[in-house]
């Protein structure tokens, strides 16, 4: 059964992940789930982070002293 539909013409973009969900953290508590694109980066997650309404209410203009990032799954602020 698996041989016949491998051998189907299956078009593997289609099983490719291109958005993740990426869960915010200030301090260990969520606070937000931020969906972006794969390909993005650290730096460019908290490029996008920093323009949140929601997140810069937690930060209260407090300086980020850490920053913890589990690649495609969360990143934590530590204020």
């Amino acid at each position: 059964l698996w041989e016949t539909i491998s051998s189907s013409g299956v078009n593997k973009e289609y099983l490719l992940i291109k958005t993740l969900n990426i869960f915010i953290q200030i301090n260990g508590k969520k606070r937000d789930v931020l969906n972006t694109d794969k390909s993005l980066n650290e730096e460019e997650i908290l490029i996008l982070i920093r323009k949140s309404e929601k997140i810069n209410k937690y930060l209260d203009n407090n300086e980020i002293k850490k920053t913890i990032y589990v690649i495609d799954k969360l990143i934590n602020l530590i204020i």
